[in-house]
């Protein structure tokens, strides 16, 4: 297996562990373009490349925090194409396979912020409308190991780079607002906590 510096990798260890995705481009065809025209390009684009190899990252010797049970001394994780494939000790590790020996380190099942509006940016509407996946925040929050963020009633997956179902729930709670200058805005408290009373 080829050795590689620690510190250089680390940052890459992070996202990996973290379970952030790689996102591959895919080419874009004119709806107007005719079909054997299409399909004479996607031959062409196949035969030019060759079939691409798998990726492996292992990450050795880490401390590995689960989200229950005790802590996992000397645990291996094993990345493949971006995504983790395995974690364990003794892992079966292919050949050619980049290594982070890390020794001292901890991994972590990826944090939750449940207060991200801050690091999700501004702007009003739906977050499947707004989500800038170009957030320099968002990046931030995912090198430190926040692979979610919930922002008011909403359940947001951080991704940096794409967009694809960043919404992970709505209407995670049941919210009660309520103005102190109002009377009409504490008596639909008053109802509203009388309903989760009920429903208790």
């Amino acid at each position: 297996m080829k050795q590689i510096n620690r510190k250089a990798l680390c940052s890459v260890a992070l996202l990996a562990v973290f379970g952030m995705t790689l996102v591959a481009q895919v080419p874009v065809v004119s709806k107007t373009a005719p079909a054997k025209a299409v399909e004479k390009t996607e031959k062409t684009e196949k035969e030019k490349k060759p079939e691409e190899k798998d990726t492996f990252f292992h990450i050795r010797n880490v401390e590995l925090h689960p989200v229950v049970g005790p802590v996992l001394l000397g645990t291996d994780i094993l990345v493949k194409n971006g995504k983790i494939e395995a974690i364990g000790q003794d892992l079966d590790i292919p050949d050619g396979a980049e290594v982070l020996d890390a020794k001292g380190l901890h991994a972590y099942p990826g944090l939750v912020s449940l207060n991200g509006d801050g690091i999700l940016g501004g702007g009003s509407g739906k977050w499947q409308d707004r989500f800038d996946p170009h957030n320099i925040k968002a990046l931030m929050a995912i090198s430190n190991g926040i692979t979610t963020v919930v922002s008011r009633l909403t359940a947001v997956k951080l991704t940096y780079g794409s967009v694809d179902d960043p919404v992970l729930g709505d209407d995670l709670y049941i919210g009660m607002f309520y103005s102190t200058e109002s009377p009409t805005g504490k008596k639909k408290l008053r109802d509203d906590l009388g309903k989760v009373k009920k429903y208790l």
